[in-house]
């Protein structure tokens, strides 16, 4: 059975936390993510992603998410990120 690539679970560990994120705050960047993978995931399969803002100091903001297996209800890996609020002009 073929098992989805780390790098694709980093991506969706980004993602849910970022949505979060800027949601709940604002546009925000990814300063750092830390991935821990606990099990492999088939490809194919159906996961859940848990994310939630564990502390906010000033401009950061620190989140912690974690992703389970539906058919097993086995964890699958979990992350911490670290966003900044950006002001979107100096996008402009």
């Amino acid at each position: 059975m073929e098992q989805v690539h780390g790098s694709l679970i980093a991506t969706h560990h980004d993602a849910i936390t970022g949505i979060l994120t800027e949601n709940c705050f604002g546009s925000c960047l990814t300063a750092s993510l830390n991935v821990n993978y606990k099990s492999p995931m088939p490809v194919g399969s159906t996961f859940l992603f848990e994310c939630k803002v564990v502390k906010v100091k000033g401009r950061k903001f620190f989140l912690e998410s974690k992703v389970i297996s539906f058919e097993t209800n086995k964890l699958v890996g979990d992350a911490s990120a670290l966003f900044i609020l950006v002001d979107k002009e100096s996008f402009l």
